[in-house]
């Protein structure tokens, strides 16, 4: 068994407030990438399926995998596992940014190449939960 950091994104179709979507990193222990970014894609999908902002306004959310890559156990045990960094429409780029450097994304990996058209007057929010 190997561990991954599976990264995620959420976009919602319509937005339903200030908010467009979500970037998302989450640690998964699997014996494949392929069943690791199916774990993580579900565990988030049932984060979001808890949560009363999803009964009031959640519909319409779409979860991807952007990447997984695979990490050491230290990382993967120093890494948190839950948080997330939300963005208004106009600054995905922004916010593709932050994640990637939170989730020591490998270079050349999709987060980066989402983040290379970074503004400068972005809008985003990053929620990390209490330890």
């Amino acid at each position: 068994m190997a561990y991954f950091r599976i990264l995620l994104r959420g976009i919602w179709s319509p937005p339903p407030g200030d908010y467009a979507g979500f970037f998302a990193t989450r640690t998964v222990k699997s014996a494949r990438i392929e069943d690791a970014k199916a774990a993580g894609l579900s565990a988030l999908a049932h984060e979001w399926a808890e949560t009363p902002f999803f009964e009031h306004g959640g519909a319409g959310l779409s979860l991807t995998v952007i990447d997984a890559w695979r990490v050491g156990w230290l990382r993967a045990w120093r890494s948190a596992n839950g948080g997330h960094c939300f963005f208004s429409g106009d600054a995905e780029s922004d916010a593709a940014g932050v994640e990637a450097k939170a989730a020591v994304a490998p270079p050349g990996s999709n987060i980066w190449r989402l983040a290379a058209h970074a503004s400068t007057d972005a809008r985003f929010f990053v929620f990390e939960p209490d330890a």
